[in-house]
């Protein structure tokens, strides 16, 4: 009852209400939606009454300062010679489970080894999950257990905690309810030319493959695949790494909301599968904490939609630096700079 409830409340308007306000309005308004949606109203009554405010979950969700580094520095302290090591290993060892999820969802071994690598750096986790609801080996949420867990081991139950199979096989259907497209890549490298049209960069602007190409966007090891709607990725600008994303990337934010997550496990995922590392540049150096949340409260007063002010660069505060590029005749690349902060 408990789990059901908690997944009914997630999948309502409540559960997706902006965070603030009165916890006990909002609780009046998950219990009734609960009873509308046919709950017992005396079980929901007693479900939601236990219901208290854990500060230790919400200090360790505001404490999450690792999504304020650089693509450059999250990506290199994460992606290790171990890591990288463990997970072709698995593959190998877990052959047969990963070909069942490459037949059956369509999702490939790389990006589901790279999620088992990040959440729980490859420990099965027998025990009631992460501070933030999260359950097993790729840490699901219930809701999502419960809607697309898959019994991979075939025991008639879904364990994600103990079960390489179950854990492996649900990530897979997952990714595939979201939206993964099967047989299709999520990340190349690419090599841009030097007087490339820097405002045609960011998420926002999608073109075949074959028109990038044509602008001189060449890969920088295996090919381009060709009829694919596509954006290129600059996650530290001109000078720094750049990326063709494809619509399978845009599917794992439904995992995992933080660009510099998603952009991370993307490129991981590339790397198991027997990509080369990347060509690292030498970008402009970042944003102290300060000055960035300086550059959002200026762009957010120039009517700019940059969310939370928080300081971490994410996708709308990127789209709108890349604006103010183009206003101000600066290399507009989403790469915020002193240049760009001092001309604002």
């Amino acid at each position: 009852m408990r789990a059901a409830l908690f997944a009914l409340c997630l999948a309502t308007p409540a559960g997706a209400a902006p965070c603030g306000g009165d916890f006990g309005d909002f609780l009046q308004a998950m219990e009734a939606e609960a009873i509308a949606a046919g709950t017992p109203a005396d079980k929901a009554a007693a479900f939601f009454a236990g219901a208290r405010i854990d500060e230790n979950v919400l200090k360790a969700d505001r404490s999450q300062g690792f999504f304020r580094k650089t693509f450059l520095d999250f990506s290199q302290s994460l992606i290790s010679k171990n890591r990288l090591t463990t997970a072709r290993a698995k593959s190998d060892a877990l052959d047969d489970i990963f070909t069942r999820a490459e037949a059956e969802y369509g999702v490939s071994r790389g990006m589901l080894l790279a999620f088992w690598a990040f959440e729980t750096d490859f420990v099965d986790l027998d025990t009631t999950g992460a501070w933030a609801g999260e359950i097993g080996m790729v840490q699901m949420l219930p809701k999502d257990i419960l809607e697309r867990g898959v019994d991979g081991d075939g025991d008639g139950l879904i364990l994600l905690k103990t079960s390489e199979a179950d854990a492996i096989l649900s990530g897979a259907r997952m990714l595939q309810h979201h939206g993964w497209r099967p047989g299709e890549p999520w990340l190349t490298e690419i090599t841009l030319p030097q007087d490339f049209d820097w405002a045609l960069t960011g998420l926002e602007t999608e073109r075949l493959t074959e028109d990038w190409t044509s602008l001189g966007v060449t890969p920088r090891g295996g090919a381009l695949s060709p009829g694919l709607s596509a954006s290129i990725l600059l996650p530290q600008g001109r000078k720094g790494p750049a990326f063709l994303v494809y619509p399978n990337y845009r599917v794992l934010f439904q995992w995992n909301k933080s660009f510099i997550y998603v952009t991370t496990a993307a490129y991981f995922a590339t790397r198991i599968e027997g990509a080369e590392p990347y060509a690292a540049g030498s970008p402009d150096p970042a944003l102290s904490l300060d000055d960035m949340t300086a550059l959002q409260e200026k762009l957010a007063a120039l009517g700019h939609d940059v969310g939370q002010i928080d300081g971490i660069l994410g996708a709308g505060t990127r789209a709108a630096v890349q604006k103010e590029q183009v206003r101000l005749g600066l290399p507009a690349d989403g790469w915020p700079t002193q240049a760009l902060l001092d001309a604002l």
